[in-house]
């Protein structure tokens, strides 16, 4: 069953009424959902609502237009004892059959049971009035946004609306790893802003994207090729690494010069993969470089977290780096677009990275950016950076501060 959206629109926004009367549980609005971990949710309730909509501008396969289905987390008012959907709902409103992180819970009846988790969502709810933030988020490789939900639900209870769209690729057969891949990803992002940017509850002056792997790359690209885009944070994306550089370069918009926001990155160190030299081109831009040490991929997602409400097997590492990762896009966003935001990015991430880890251990870098094209004459660029180390200990985290001219080699 479908509603058309009684706003007027080229791109023929409907909405869709979903059929999932039968997931939404009787409890009332009182605690964060198990796969938040240890989070606390922030002073806002959350409402979730599916958009499809269609792009006239580009085609899909044989089709005319390009199909978007697009999932929003906005700050809700929500009546007393209103009752939050079941994850189920994620999988049936993405068409995530099956789900990919469900296919990766090891026991048979965490994959039975995970669907009826309880979200932190409502489907119904009113705003107040207020204009929010907006956050645009990019799904890694050929995947959809049911495994970041977490994400998008403890953004929303901060105060930024959150818009979040499957990693689809140019064409119906997929996702594919080269330049017209992450070109499709990128204006994805670019129409979910457009689209977006016709809410009342959205402050079109304050956007910013994010985006997982392939994902984070794409939003880099969308920064690129938007004025309007204010921050960007990839996690583990493919512009810090090797193998993805070139690809990023022959996309169309590809312009470092152009890239003049605020910039995080979280990841893993991965030395056979890393290459900082697509971020250290951003001269431009305040860069911060954030490892989380033993890590894996999957871990900058909310997978283990997932596993742990589920009942599945999982690590506490990586517990701990779902925990972070949210976190610090959290306080980084509130930082450079929330009008609540009183403290710098640097003070904000270093308290995170200052926080007592049992598990890991996290490295940040900070780079300032560059008032004005200089002329290099070598391959190092002096620019002064900082990095901030958290070693676990038996008395806590301890965190020292080192500065150095050529940031690279600080891990030396």
């Amino acid at each position: 069953m479908y509603v058309k959206n009684t706003r007027r629109s080229p791109r023929r926004v409907r909405a869709r009424a979903l059929s999932i009367l039968a997931m939404v549980t009787a409890v009332e609005v009182t605690a964060e959902p198990a796969y938040w971990g240890a989070l606390e949710a922030g002073p806002h309730e959350v409402r979730f609502e599916l958009i499809e909509a269609q792009d006239p501008a580009r085609r899909f396969g044989d089709q005319a237009v390009r199909p978007m289905t697009i999932g929003v987390w906005s700050p809700a008012r929500v009546e007393p004892g209103a009752a939050r959907f079941d994850y189920g709902v994620y999988i049936e409103s993405f068409e995530a059959a099956p789900d990919e992180w469900l296919t990766r819970l090891e026991r048979p009846e965490a994959r039975r049971d995970a669907p009826g988790l309880q979200t932190s969502a409502v489907l119904a709810g009113g705003s107040d009035g207020s204009r929010f933030p907006l956050v645009v988020y990019a799904a890694g490789f050929n995947s959809s946004p049911t495994i970041h939900v977490a994400v998008a639900e403890y953004l929303a209870s901060q105060g930024f609306v959150v818009a979040a769209s499957a990693s689809v690729g140019r064409h119906p057969e997929g996702m594919t790893f080269d330049s017209e891949g992450l070109l499709a990803q990128s204006r994805d992002i670019e129409f979910a802003i457009g689209l977006m940017s016709g809410r009342a509850d959205v402050d079109t002056g304050r956007i910013g994207v994010a985006g997982f792997s392939f994902g984070g790359s794409a939003a880099v690209l969308a920064a690129m090729r938007r004025p309007d885009i204010g921050a960007v944070a990839s996690l583990d994306g493919a512009e810090g690494m090797g193998h993805a550089f070139e690809l990023m370069r022959s996309a169309h918009g590809y312009g470092p010069d152009n890239f003049r926001i605020p910039f995080l990155r979280i990841g893993r160190p991965a030395p056979e993969l890393s290459d900082r030299s697509l971020v250290e081109s951003l001269l431009f831009s305040d860069r911060h470089w954030m490892e989380a040490t033993p890590s894996e991929h999957l871990d900058f997602i909310p997978s283990a977290s997932f596993a742990f409400a589920a009942g599945d097997t999982y690590e506490d590492r990586a517990l701990e780096i779902n925990r972070l990762t949210i976190q610090t896009l959290a306080a980084f966003f509130t930082a450079t677009l929330s009008q609540q935001g009183e403290r710098s990015i640097e003070a904000e991430l270093r308290d995170l990275v200052s926080s007592q880890f049992e598990h890991v251990t996290v490295e940040l870098i900070v780079t300032g950016a560059q008032s004005a094209p200089v002329q290099q004459s070598s391959s190092k660029r002096e620019e002064r950076g900082r990095m901030y180390r958290v070693a676990a200990t038996e008395d806590g985290a301890h965190w020292r501060w080192i500065d150095r001219l050529d940031w690279r080699h600080a891990f030396e």
